[in-house]
């Protein structure tokens, strides 16, 4: 009886000590999958364009932009694809050569050319955006290792508006001129998203199916943007 049950006893020991280890490495892996899936805390740094510009208008090579978001991740089951809603403020700044005039129903664009010396012109506008990603990594449980896609919507409201020029006055002095709260601007925009990168580094790009005027108000430009975000948490 007792070189029965010696066996049998390691037998039961090792199956339990076998199950122990394989519920341990599934909740190693799901840990891992919690904390790894994430891209939580985006931050954003990016170049600006209006698509369908008037060709009087110039826009300089610099017009940045920094957008801070804050995403959940949540996982599709066990496979390689997540969807992440999220929110955040996005600040757009384009410089550009042109006066904008308000007028009671429209706003224009007044080419300033060579009429005026001036440093910086620029409008920069600030949203609350609400976006939402649709992801794919090819490595969902190693964040640091791993390539990822992500398209996806923005859904932004217009909380803040200005522009701004700098410019030397009667005594050869440079002074800033800036008026806040422009009428006519578009107070929604919305858009498709896309980024593509490599571990916490990726390239994005943004455009913008709402116009940046009020339909009829003012030329019927698309804002666009380009740039590299880094993710972390």
């Amino acid at each position: 009886m007792k070189n029965i049950f010696i066996p049998l006893l390691l037998l039961v020991c090792s199956s339990l000590f076998a199950q122990t280890e394989e519920e341990a490495a599934d909740q190693k892996k799901s840990a891992n999958l919690e904390d790894l899936n994430r891209d939580r805390l985006i931050v954003e740094f990016n170049h600006n364009n209006w698509l369908n510009a008037p060709d009087s208008i110039k826009i300089k090579e610099v017009s940045r932009g920094f957008n801070f978001y804050l995403m959940y991740d949540f996982a599709l089951g066990k496979s390689n694809f997540s969807i992440a809603p999220g929110i955040g403020l996005a600040t757009r700044n384009i410089y550009h050569d042109a006066f904008i005039v308000e007028d009671t129903n429209e706003i224009r664009m007044i080419p300033i050319g060579n009429t005026i010396d001036y440093k910086k012109n620029k409008l920069t506008t600030t949203y609350l955006d609400v976006p939402l990603e649709f992801r794919f990594r090819t490595k969902p449980d190693n964040h640091g290792n791993s390539f990822k896609i992500a398209i996806g919507a923005k859904a932004g409201y217009l909380i803040g508006s200005h522009t701004k020029i700098k410019q030397p006055d009667a005594f050869g002095d440079l002074v800033k001129y800036k008026k806040s709260d422009i009428r006519h601007l578009n107070p929604f925009r919305y858009g498709g998203t896309f980024r593509i990168g490599y571990s916490d580094f990726n390239l994005i790009a943004f455009y913008s199916l709402a116009t940046l005027f009020d339909e009829g108000a003012g030329p019927a430009m698309n804002p666009v943007s380009i740039g590299i975000s880094f993710n972390g948490l």
